[in-house]
């Protein structure tokens, strides 16, 4: 019955973390420690999710699909380079400005300049991004090719 051997495994793995906890406790434990949550990170991902991948995403493949249906392998490369070529690069761009400028403004004590604050995102924005472009060219290719071809 797999609902029991589930179970069976679910009891273990959480008997064996708390062997873990009890192993390691020592009321400043990093490997199992209290979990807090981070409310202005929270916010902000909420916020960006609900409007990145529940809007512009979808958007972007929906009209790269309507532009050229079809799924040759020729179409699907294209389709697969136009949609790298906007999301990998405008997309995280857009998406890491957000983030940091959401959370610093947030963060802000009274009195900061916003002007200071969107300087300094995009300076580390440039800092970053070739970085976060190449683990995005890492996975997104295929998983494009894949939305293209197979979904």
């Amino acid at each position: 019955d797999w609902a029991a051997q589930f179970l069976t495994h679910w009891k273990n793995t959480k008997q064996q973390t708390q062997n873990i906890r009890d192993k390691h406790n020592n009321n400043g434990s990093k490997l199992l420690g209290k979990f807090q949550v981070d409310n202005n990170r929270f916010v902000i991902s909420t916020i960006l999710g609900a409007f990145w991948a529940g809007i512009c995403n979808p958007s972007v493949y929906a009209v790269v699909e309507r532009m050229l249906p079809g799924i040759s392998v020729k179409l699907v490369l294209v389709k697969m380079a136009i949609t790298c070529s906007i999301l990998s690069t405008a997309g995280n761009y857009t998406t890491m400005m957000f983030r940091r400028f959401a959370k610093q403004t947030w963060e802000a004590k009274s009195g900061t300049k916003i002007r200071s604050i969107f300087q300094s995102c995009i300076k580390s924005c440039n800092e970053d991004f070739m970085e976060v472009l190449k683990d995005d060219l890492k996975i997104f290719p295929a998983y494009d090719i894949l939305c293209y071809s197979v979904i």
